[in-house]
């Protein structure tokens, strides 16, 4: 009988984040969205926004064999503003695994944010690796009312078809229907309106302010205040596009862009979004803007995360995006947790909601 290894988790200061990046980029893999450098972390968790999040490793001697983290968020949950927190950055080395180091960071991460940093909503997004440890052993099921998908816009078809099909005949065959599907059938609708696009180095100091009413129409949204915003996307190490959503000249939203490559191909990522009250049919037209920018700067495809139900997601299909996966949204169930899975909420939950972009 294989004796059981007993693990000893620890938290990680600064000078030893180095040591996680050498391990995530064992797992970079065909897609490539964010950066996995030790000042990544630093910003993200020493020095985040709001609460200083945690990063937890196993070392085997010198090496680290396992990570894991928590980044805290401010969430409106209906009329409360909580402590949120993200678990993420879950991997194990290769050579490692099924030794229990996975379970051991999780909880390692969940009772520290629980107990010591008063988290009250604790929620990741998983990948299929690591979804059934969260669901069957962790107490980490999904969240019911959190329907979220990835949905995608193909430019240039044939990349697509190529980096997603192996086999020459496959290739053939979906490249003559897509074709046919986009140019004939799934044309999308003209834009009807005067909506703008402009490109800016910073968000306009009110932002929340312009935007807080429509905020209020969802039960669950992380509160995007100016210094959220200007964490998320200007002071953070990797470069993203701010684009101010014009109708004339009156402010009526905002969208951030990334772009990132997946198997070989260049992808904008609509990593956020969000408009003003009673103008959320104007995200058709922005988007519209954004596919035509595309166009004309080697863009590939487009992808973008949306809640199945909410308003932007019917624009994007309009737009003639197609879904192409669920994302999963789970929680641990606490007793507020147990409350977020079993209430019917309505969210607004977008890419870089989560730490995949």
């Amino acid at each position: 009988m294989n004796k059981q290894i007993i693990w000893n988790p620890k938290i990680l200061t600064t000078d030893k984040l180095i040591d996680v990046s050498t391990l995530r980029k064992t797992f970079i893999g065909d897609s490539i969205r964010r950066s996995i450098e030790a000042d990544y972390y630093e910003w993200k968790l020493v020095n985040n926004y709001f609460l200083e999040g945690k990063m937890w490793a196993i070392y085997d001697k010198q090496k680290v064999i396992g990570m894991a983290s928590f980044t805290p968020k401010k969430f409106k949950v209906c009329s409360e503003i909580i402590i949120a927190s993200e678990i993420g950055d879950t991997f194990t080395d290769p050579n490692y695994q099924r030794q229990g180091i996975f379970s051991t960071l999780v909880n390692s991460v969940r009772e520290d944010a629980l107990k010591y940093s008063r988290v009250q909503l604790l929620y990741g997004t998983p990948n299929e690796n690591s979804l059934p440890g969260y669901e069957k052993k962790l107490n980490f099921p999904q969240i019911p009312s959190a329907q979220v998908a990835n949905y995608i816009f193909p430019i240039t078809i044939n990349k697509v078809v190529n980096a997603r099909f192996g086999k020459k005949w496959e290739k053939n065959i979906i490249n003559i229907l897509l074709k046919f599907i986009y140019k004939v059938l799934l044309r999308p609708k003209k834009s009807s309106h005067d909506v703008s696009l402009s490109e800016v180095d910073d968000f306009p100091q009110d932002i929340y302010s312009l935007l807080r009413s429509n905020t209020d129409q969802y039960d669950i949204i992380m509160v995007r205040d100016y210094n959220y915003l200007k964490w998320r996307f200007i002071s953070n190490p990797d470069k993203y596009s701010i684009w101010i959503v014009y109708k004339l000249e009156e402010i009526i939203g905002y969208i951030v862009t990334k772009t990132g490559k997946w198997k070989g191909l260049q992808v904008l990522y609509i990593a956020d979004y969000l408009m003003k009250e009673n103008n959320d049919v104007y995200f058709h037209d922005a988007i519209l803007r954004l596919i035509e920018k595309s166009k004309n700067n080697g863009i590939d495809l487009l992808s973008c995360w949306a809640v199945k139900s909410d308003i932007y997601a019917k624009e994007l299909r309009s737009c003639r995006f197609l879904k192409i996966k669920d994302i999963p949204i789970i929680c641990y169930s606490n007793n507020f947790g147990k409350k977020i899975i079993k209430t019917n909420y309505k969210w607004h939950f977008t890419m870089a909601d989560s730490d995949n972009i």
